[in-house]
């Protein structure tokens, strides 16, 4: 079986353009690059020979390029390095949470999402959850329960994301949505029961990988706290 060289190709100019976009007014949203070490991160089938380099880098994300060595055979491997992100999952006692609306640039599409977001450079990824769910949502200084962490993309990037769910009662998650305004390319919020969202899922309204992530390590955490109606 020969090894193929495969090289992320992306259309540089009109993407970073759109996250030259997205990125305006924000100046701490930087890419903190992690420069993973996979020098010496061996397995069976892929073996890195050199030290990576850069070959793309926006504000965003960075494409890192390894020379590695498969079965003999050299080729590149491609990793997309890009900051840790956090999602929190509002949570009120009469189990209802909040979802927002947003428009995602390379899907084109406006789709159902929990709060969530990228850390900045030297931020924890608590105070990264905090300042997303105020800053999308309008909840704020809500104290926060760590449900776990996870992988979203570990063939492609070596980003992880933490999940939240923040305890909040139902008078203050309606005054937050009265009170709320469009935010980016946030478009709406709504308050919904957890009862609803496996038909927002298989409607298609909810696609989002790190909300339907973020909902299992809820329902997990429910089951274990023996929250068996939620």
């Amino acid at each position: 079986m020969h090894f193929t060289t495969v090289r992320l190709h992306l259309l540089r100019a009109d993407f970073s353009k759109a996250l030259r976009m997205q990125t305006s007014g924000h100046p701490a949203c930087k890419l903190n690059l992690m420069q993973p070490n996979l020098l010496h991160a061996t397995s069976s089938n892929i073996t890195p020979v050199a030290h990576g380099h850069i070959a793309y880098q926006s504000d965003w994300i960075a494409v890192r390029e390894y020379a590695v060595e498969r079965a003999g055979a050299r080729g590149i491997y491609a990793v997309v390095e890009r900051p840790n992100s956090v999602v929190v999952v509002p949570l009120t006692p009469t189990r209802r949470t909040v979802l927002q609306k947003q428009l995602r640039f390379p899907t084109g599409a406006s789709k159902w999402e929990f709060p969530m977001g990228a850390t900045n450079p030297g931020e924890l990824a608590a105070d990264a959850a905090q300042r997303e769910l105020c800053e999308e949502v309008g909840l704020c200084n809500v104290a926060l329960i760590r449900l776990g962490n996870y992988c979203p993309m570990p063939g492609l990037s070596p980003q992880t994301a933490t999940v939240f769910v923040a305890p909040v009662d139902d008078q203050k998650l309606d005054a937050a949505i009265r009170g709320w305004s469009p935010v980016e390319e946030i478009t709406e919020v709504l308050a919904v029961s957890l009862a609803d969202l496996p038909a927002m899922i298989g409607d298609g309204r909810i696609t989002d990988g790190y909300s339907l992530a973020g909902l299992l390590l809820l329902k997990l955490w429910l089951d274990q706290r023996g929250d068996s109606h939620a």
